[in-house]
């Protein structure tokens, strides 16, 4: 909040925007994110991008046609971007049709094997779908970061855990705890 607030002061330009739809994605203000990303886009700052991360928002507010057309628009173009099959995963999972999600996260995966939403949703699926070894990997991957995803972590755990491996399991707790000490999930595993 207080980050748009900032933004809010700052003199328009496409930085302004982009990040500015980030703090708003971040409050979940998914209208004023969407305005955001456009207004970044007319500003300067790649229009793909700004409509893959409008896509992806759209997807989270629950209005998948709009973020079906935004995919459509780019199609041609888009299927050599990272960003473009993950928002075709993210439809795809917000459709309940994993087999395709999970395909659709490999690709852009395989484009930008750093591609952080991609490795997390793969790995959830992963997850979900009972591949404990490949959402082990991407898990393992997404915690070598410097500013790993909470759940990532805590994911990794609990897989550890259900195999007995321990040790392993409290690694990956303890870095939550670490971060933040009071995260009532991470204490429950520790315990």
């Amino acid at each position: 909040g207080e980050a748009l607030e900032c933004f809010d002061r700052a003199p328009a330009s496409k930085f302004r925007h982009y990040y500015a739809a980030h703090a708003a994605l971040g409050l979940a203000q998914y209208e004023r994110a969407v305005r955001e990303y456009q207004q970044a886009a007319r500003q300067g700052w790649d229009g793909f991008t700004c409509d893959m991360r409008s896509a992806a928002v759209h997807v989270r507010a629950g209005d998948l046609a709009v973020a079906e057309k935004l995919v459509q628009k780019h199609e041609s173009g888009g299927q050599d971007r990272a960003d473009w099959y993950f928002v075709c995963g993210l439809l795809a999972d917000a459709r309940n049709e994993r087999t395709t999600a999970i395909e659709s996260f490999e690709k852009a995966l395989t484009l930008d094997p750093q591609h952080t939403e991609a490795l997390f949703r793969c790995a959830r699926l992963f997850d979900l779908s009972g591949f404990d070894e490949g959402a082990l990997n991407l898990y393992r991957r997404l915690g070598v970061q410097p500013r790993a995803y909470v759940n990532a972590l805590l994911n990794t755990a609990v897989i550890y855990e259900d195999a007995g491996r321990y040790e392993e399991a409290m690694h990956y707790v303890a870095r939550v705890l670490r971060a933040f000490p009071n995260h009532r999930r991470a204490r429950l595993f520790y315990k």
